[in-house]
This record gives structure tokens, sequence and C-alpha cells, in this order.
């Protein structure tokens, strides 16, 4: 025979019922139990009762007749009874085994006691638990043997219920990409969270006196209601810190003798620009073996992606004018006006990921303070002619006077100077910042600035921007400047290729240092940066020209 209780979830301080039932043979009870109640309340008692002398006990009045009838009935028959029969009906009465959500919790004589001891269990969850808290239980009981009855202690039974009664609550899931990283107990809490993780990057922005934009996460974070297990739910600090652990640390790699940047990206999976960014200044044409390099960054879980509105002054380089003067001999010069640069103002829009800057869009220059150019006088007066007397010029004669032959001499002439380009003032580190700023700009022929280049264009927009004034297609620019070697390579330096030997010069890019070039690339239609060691310019190289003194 099995006893079993039907039961409802019910929460904390709502004041539901949970129902009871018991089946015995041809008996039926039936107990609604409510928080909050010390002892179940007995109704539809029907048929013969049966020994539960727990049940009994709880509501006497209400069954005091079926107990007598009962008592009765079995008096009569025991009263003619021979002695063994009544030590078989000993050995036969029952015990109750109490389950919990198919959990069981002990072997009970009377199962109107488990019901008691599961009552004072509720009664202490609410008083342990806050209002918004589920308990979710089944309890049923089945009978077995009288000898598998245990003499279990209140204590021990209460123990056992309380740990198989489920606990729920309503939480709030905190989900990166689709996966559940830890629940809180509000979506207040939640978004207090999530606020946390992004405010130090507002903060700097603000800081630096620049408008926030746009602040967000380059994940898919997602907030969304769920009821989990009261254990599951996490604390703020918990949950803060989960949030904001590094998905994946920094990865370095040891050289070994063979290594090269190409060898090492295929065999890691990356690839030699992103090599490079993480490793700048390194040789890749003298790796040695044990040199350490990154091959790279932290990952956070989260990246805060923010874009701000920006504004910063910059220096427009002056310029130099030269005038003629005739007062000056030819050959000759002078400074009449010093040149001083001015100021401009640019707006920007700046993109970072956790602080770093990614991009940025130029909205527009405001200019601050014009430049004053340099003036120079160029002598253009021109020496008077020398008179000198040629002595096999000079014969005499009778008869005739001598003749005097008079050679007019120029004493000067004009110096003869290389091709190059209009000099303006800058900085190696300058020009380096400022063509890296056109990186992702798009590649079109014959374009020259300021929203798409070919690269002899990208070259000339660089330059100019600094007062120089190169030739504009690529050929021509193998003139400007001066030669330098490869050996002596500086950032800024004009990188001349061509696909045919001893053929015209058909690329340019400028060279940034460490073995990295900048240029506009025709096959990637962007400005891009590459490595000079790569196939196309290690195999293409033709020279290289210095523009900056």
């Amino acid at each position: 025979m099995d006893v079993t209780r039907i039961t409802d979830g019910t929460r904390m301080g709502s004041g539901g019922t949970i129902r009871h039932r018991c089946d015995e043979g041809n008996t039926s009870h039936e107990y609604i139990m409510r928080h909050g109640c010390s002892k179940p309340e007995i109704r539809n008692v029907t048929g013969v009762y049966s020994s539960w002398e727990g049940v009994n006990q709880m509501k006497k009045s209400k069954i005091l007749l079926p107990i007598t009838m009962c008592m009765f009935t079995a008096g009569t028959l025991t009263s003619f009874a021979p002695a063994e029969r009544m030590v078989q009906q000993k050995e036969n009465a029952g015990a109750y085994e109490m389950y919990v959500n198919d959990v069981s919790v002990g072997v009970i004589q009377h199962a109107a006691r488990g019901l008691d001891y599961y009552d004072d269990v509720l009664k202490d969850l609410k008083e342990k638990y806050p209002d918004n808290v589920d308990i979710i239980s089944d309890v049923h009981f089945k009978k077995v043997d009288a000898g598998k009855a245990e003499d279990v202690s209140e204590d021990k039974m209460a123990e056992s219920i309380e740990k198989a009664v489920d606990i729920e609550t309503e939480a709030f899931a905190i989900k990166v990409n689709g996966n559940t990283v830890c629940h809180v107990c509000s979506k207040e809490q939640a978004d207090h969270i999530v606020n946390a993780i992004q405010a130090p990057f507002v903060k700097s922005i603000e800081t630096a006196a620049n408008e926030v934009q746009e602040v967000k996460f380059a994940e898919n974070v997602k907030i969304e209601p769920e009821k989990v297990p009261y254990d599951k739910v996490t604390e703020e600090k918990e949950a803060t810190d989960m949030l904001r652990q590094n998905k994946e640390d920094k990865k370095k790699y040891t050289i070994v003798e063979g290594d090269s940047l190409w060898t090492i990206a295929a065999a890691n999976q990356t690839h030699v620009n992103d090599i490079l960014t993480l490793n700048p200044g390194l040789d890749v044409s003298n790796l040695k073996p044990g040199q350490e390099i990154e091959l790279s960054a932290e990952k956070k879980l989260l990246s805060v992606v923010t874009k701000e509105k920006s504004s910063y002054q910059e220096e427009i380089p002056f310029g130099t004018e030269e005038k003629e003067d005739k007062s000056i001999p030819v050959g000759k010069s002078r400074t009449v006006q010093e040149g001083r640069n001015g100021k401009k103002e640019i707006q920007v829009n700046i993109v970072r990921e956790n602080g770093n800057e990614v991009s940025r869009e130029i909205l527009g220059e405001n200019v601050v303070e014009q430049p004053v150019s340099k003036i120079i006088a160029k002598g253009t007066k021109k020496p008077k002619p020398v008179v000198v007397e040629d002595a096999s010029m000079r014969r005499t004669s009778a008869g005739k006077s001598s003749r005097k032959a008079r050679t007019s001499v120029a004493s000067y002439q004009a110096p003869v100077t290389n091709r190059g380009a209009a000099r303006g003032s800058a900085t190696q580190s300058a020009v380096v910042a400022f063509a890296r700023q056109q990186l992702g700009k798009p590649y079109v022929y014959g374009a020259g600035g300021p929203n798409a280049f070919d690269c002899s264009g990208f070259t000339s927009y660089v330059y100019s921007h600094f007062g120089y004034q190169l030739n504009r297609v690529s050929g021509a620019q193998a003139a400007d400047g001066r030669s330098v070697s490869k050996a002596d390579l500086a950032p800024g330096d004009i990188l001349l290729f061509s696909r045919k030997p001893g053929g015209p010069i058909g690329h340019v890019a400028i060279y940034m240092g460490g073995g990295q070039l900048i240029h506009a690339s025709n096959s990637h239609k962007k400005i891009i940066t590459k490595g000079l060691n790569g196939s196309y310019f290690s195999k293409n190289y033709k020279g290289a020209r210095r523009i900056l003194n």
C-alpha cells in the first residue's frame, strides 16, 4: 500500500494550501496543510479508519467516532483470537517511508508524524528565506515492512526534508553572446553591474573634457529573467568580478633557431602584421633564438566600446616664398621675413575599445591662427664683365698701329641644383603619425586626397601637409630629396619599387621604422601597413629617398 501526498509548489508568504492524500485499502484520508499552521486539518474520512496514531492525535474531535469503532472492532476480534494470532498481527504491522521530491528522508511508524516534521520545516524556511522564494516539493509515503522502521529523531528528519526540498527564486541572468555568466537578484542590480563595468571608460572621456557620444559592449549582452535555485544567485561584487575577467590571457612565443615571422604566424594561426603591431620596433631581419615576442593581447570577456567627440589643435607649417632682388648678387640670398607656424582646431570622432583607440573620423577643421610665410630674397644682380688682354691677340706691323683685342668674360655661372622637393618643416614622428591617420581610406587611381589616394597621391598628400612639395607621380618622386641606402632607412623616407629590373618606378610608400611601411594598396583598395620584408616589397625594392633634413 502506498500513501500519496499531492503537493503544490507554493510561494512563501502566499497563504496557499498543500494537499496530502493517504489511500489505504478501502480507507481514504485527505489532509489540507496551510502554511503557518502547525497541524494539518483532516476531512473526508470514510470507511474504517486505519491505525495512524499520529493522525488520530491531530484532530480527535473530528475522528472520535471512527476511532471508537475501530478500537471496538479490533477489541472484539482480538479478545477471541489465539495468542499466536496476536503475535502475527504485531509482526504484520506496517511502517512508512517518506519521500520528498522522490528523495527518501526516512522511515517512520506514523506518516502523520512525518507531515508534522514537514510542516515545521516549512515554517523555518519561511523565516530563513525572503518572500519571493518558492518551495517546490512533492511528498508521498510508501508502506514498508515494520522491521525497517527507525527511531528517527525530529532534527534528523527535518534536516533530510530541508535538503530534499527545492528552493527557487526569480532572478535575472546576465548573458554574453548567448552564454549565461551569472544570476543576480534584480534587474536593477544587473543594470548597476553593467554600468559599473562601463563607468571607468566613460570617466576617462569626461576627464579629458570630451563629449561621450556612445557607450556599448562589443559583445551581445542581455539581461533576462529566469527562475533558478536560490543558491545559484550571485552577490553583486562576485558577479562584477566574473564579468570583468579575461577570456584569454596574453600569449607569448620564444623564438628558436630557423624561425621567421611567417613560419611563426602560420604555426600559431595569426598574421605577420598582427605580430608586428603587438611588437613595435621588432627587427624582423634579426630574430634571435631565446627572444620572446607577443602573439596575442589580453582579451576581456567584455569589451567596452566608446565613441567620443573631441577637438585638438595642430600646427599649420609655414611655407617659404622666394622673391627676386636685383640688389643682391646672383647666388646670394637673405631672409627678409621669418616664418611662423599657424594653428588649426580639428574636430574628430574617436572610437576606442577598452580605452585603446581603434579609429578616428575627422569632422572638420577651423583655422585658429594663419601661418606666416618665410620670405627669402634671391639675388639676381649680375657682376660687371671683366676685360682681359690676350697677348696672342696683339701684333705689331709697320705703318699699322697695334690692335688690342678685348674679350668680355662673365664671371658667373648659375649653379646646377638637384631636382628635389620644396622644403617645409616636419619631424619623422610627425610624418608617420599623420600618415597613420589615413589608415583605411580607400585607394582610387589618380586620387590625391583627402578622402582617397593612389600610391604617389598618398605620399604627396602626407608631405604637403607639412609644407613639402613632392612630384605627383611615382617615377618623378624617385628624383625628390636625396638617396639613402636600405641600411640607413629612417621613418619618413620614401620607398621606391618597380616590378621590372631597370624599369621605371611604379610604386612608392612611406617607411615607418621597425621594418614597417605604410602605403596606398591597389590590391587591398585602401591605406594599409605592411612589412618591408614581404615578398613583393623585398623582391621589387629599388631604393629610397629622404625628404626630411
